[in-house]
């Protein structure tokens, strides 16, 4: 079953496959419907893939649904699509509601960290956090705060490396245990460019070789 998970989300990523993105919109409507036909493992890629492209009705739906949902797996479910749309204006409409939307920061926090997982929406959601960052932590509980630092791992360049860093290090003072998280998201940027560094000619070498 988590191979046939996994496969759904590689197989209908971004320039895959058409059907499949297809037939996950069919079946995300179905179970948005009622709950049912689709595998309990497979609703979580099969509502992501269904939510990448979709529109602002899918995202009005998807809120929702998420309103009156009350099971929490499920909830957990639906804001994940939320998060995985790649639309920037929906991305940022999707930030605003986790803050502003009446919903339990602590199971609405992964509509932060969806958009910063995706290239498309990536830019959008840190500019979001830089502009909302000390709202978001006095929402969140005390033992939450450390992580916000993490939002840093989105990145793999030298530029964002200096943006992470100068951001964070002031803030970090006030989340006990933040700072140790700021210095791991650090190291592990560093690395990451490192080895992108390192692989890319031969990659470039290998693609041009084609």
């Amino acid at each position: 079953m988590l191979f046939r998970s996994t496969l759904i989300a590689l197989v209908g990523g971004p320039g895959g496959d058409a059907d499949l993105a297809a037939a996950a919109r069919t079946l995300a409507d179905q179970w948005l419907t009622d709950r049912t036909g689709v595998d309990p493992e497979l609703v979580e890629p099969v509502l992501a893939l269904a939510a990448r492209d979709g529109d602002r009705a899918m995202f009005e739906r998807l809120v929702v649904e998420v309103r009156k949902e009350p099971d929490q797996e499920r909830r957990q479910r639906i804001f994940g699509a939320i998060g995985s749309m790649r639309n920037p204006d929906l991305a940022r409409a999707a930030l605003d509601l986790a803050l502003d939307g009446g919903f339990d920061i602590r199971e609405s926090f992964g509509l932060l960290f969806g958009p910063l997982g995706h290239r498309e929406t990536r830019d959008v959601a840190w500019a979001w956090l830089q502009s909302n960052v000390d709202r978001l932590a006095a929402k969140l509980p005390v033992i939450a705060r450390p992580y916000l630092p993490m939002a840093g791992n989105a990145f793999c360049d030298r530029t964002h490396r200096a943006e992470v860093e100068s951001f964070f290090r002031p803030r970090v003072r006030k989340w006990p245990g933040a700072a140790h998280n700021l210095d791991l998201v650090l190291e592990a940027i560093d690395t990451c460019v490192v080895s992108t560094e390192r692989q890319l000619p031969g990659v470039r070498a290998v693609l041009e070789g084609y």
